[in-house]
């Protein structure tokens, strides 16, 4: 059916267009019945085989608070007679919302248009599209993206369904595909940071002959930037402590300061350490010798912006060390590690399978200690001795003989200055005699 409106609009006076006389307005429109014909067979009986499917677009997850945007490929094709007023019907989670419809260059000559349903469900969404309207011929076939919007705050589950259900007001209909469903794993972007505390030990030193106990401290700090719910984290923390079976580092506490629990699960022997420091050839212990006790945390939650910090405390004694020590110089290493569930949680940073690990060094140093009562002696006697000296070399008459030489010298350089002036003045009153006397 094609509607007509006609309308009158003149460009004469306003005192022309009063004298013109308007029929009824229901007489100005004219509604028509164009006729178009159907490809129904030989019985004028028109049945459709309408067949959809979709896919992601090449997806394979859908990362909550990474993707903005969730595009469906949509493949509609009716195999055959012609299929009057085919309409497709999608139903989505309320986390989606309708954005746009695309048509490629190749299917634009079949039209379509969407627009989201006037009476949604209660759980999900539904847009409805009609395509190629009034009718939709035998053998077509189109391909459309249908764009939904991702709303990260909603509430998702483990999985995003979405249905696809295609009618047509055909009375006859094969209906074996024309509903699709297909489903996508939801992922959520999380972005989880560990570093060293500030306050971390980073160097002790002892004595080589007073016994000393010192206390020892690591701090790290986790944090998650992105805003997520339930986020689970576990640290596991790895922590060299003895050479043998010898105690080099006795943890006195692991601990947090929010809800975590932590406890002690084991011990390791053998590589329990992949330092830093070890790659640098730095003295750490030994670790072909040394034990590494294993402490695990538990976060149930991480929030957004919500640091956690953990503490592994203990005591190093020197005269442990020093038995194992040659070079007056160790290393004491600690690490940690971060785990969650890397099949429901995707790291915004792109280290999927990569660790999140960072070690903490503390350097210990012997140094010897100076003995005050021999340094003291030492300077006691220096002084004694160059007193002796002093008196021995007056007692000889060395400083007199010295002075007298001395001052002998100074009366042979002075004389020759003293002399010379009068004889200067001597023959100056000579000269102004003898010119007297002329």
């Amino acid at each position: 059916m094609v509607q007509f409106t006609y309308t009158v609009k003149s460009t004469k006076s306003d005192s022309y267009q009063r004298r013109l006389t308007f029929l009824p307005v229901n007489e100005l429109l004219s509604v028509p019945k164009l006729q178009f014909k159907q490809n129904c067979g030989e019985d004028n009986i028109c049945t459709d085989y309408l067949r959809i499917t979709f896919n992601f677009s090449g997806f394979s997850s859908v990362i909550i608070g990474r993707h903005t945007e969730l595009n469906l490929t949509v493949n509609l094709q009716n195999d055959y007679e012609d299929s009057s007023y085919t309409v497709v019907h999608f139903f989505y989670p309320l986390g989606l919302s309708f954005r746009k419809v695309n048509v490629p260059e190749a299917s634009r000559h079949i039209p379509i248009s969407c627009v989201p349903s006037e009476q949604p469900d209660q759980n999900v969404n539904n847009v409805v599209c009609g395509v190629s309207t009034p009718s939709f011929p035998a053998g077509s076939k189109i391909i459309f993206s249908v764009a939904f919007g991702i709303t990260a705050k909603s509430t998702w589950g483990e999985k995003l369904v979405i249905t696809a259900n295609v009618t047509s007001n055909n009375k006859d209909r094969i209906l074996n595909e024309s509903a699709y469903t297909n489903e996508i794993p939801i992922q959520h972007a999380v972005a989880l940071i560990l570093i060293r505390g500030e306050e971390s030990t980073h160097y002790i030193n002892f004595s080589a002959i007073t016994p000393q106990t010192k206390a020892v401290e690591h701090i790290y700090v986790v944090e998650n930037l992105q805003e997520v719910k339930n986020l689970p984290v576990t640290l596991t923390f790895s922590v060299a402590v003895a050479l043998g079976s010898s105690q080099i580092w006795n943890i006195t506490n692991v601990s947090n300061d929010k809800d975590a629990s932590c406890k002690e699960i084991g011990e390791i022997h053998e590589n329990c350490s992949n330092m830093e420091a070890q790659q640098k050839e730095q003295v750490i212990l030994d670790f072909q010798n040394v034990v590494c006790k294993l402490f695990q945390c538990s976060i149930i939650s991480l929030g957004q912006k919500e640091p956690h910090h953990f503490r592994i405390k203990g005591n190093v004694s020197s005269s442990l060390i020093s038995q194992h020590v040659k070079d007056r110089k160790l290393f004491l290493a600690s690490s940690a590690l971060v785990e969650y569930n890397r099949t429901k949680y995707v790291s915004m940073f792109g280290q999927e399978g990569s660790p999140l690990s960072i070690e903490i060094l503390t350097e210990v140093e012997i140094y010897e200690e100076v003995n005050n009562k021999l340094y003291a002696a030492g300077i006691i006697g220096g002084l004694v001795l160059l007193i002796a000296a002093i008196l021995l070399l007056r007692k000889c008459g060395f400083f007199e003989r010295h002075y007298k030489n001395k001052v002998s010298g100074q009366n042979e350089e002075l004389s020759p200055e003293n002399e010379s002036p009068t004889t200067e003045i001597g023959n100056m009153t000579s000269d102004k005699t003898a010119s007297g006397q002329e």
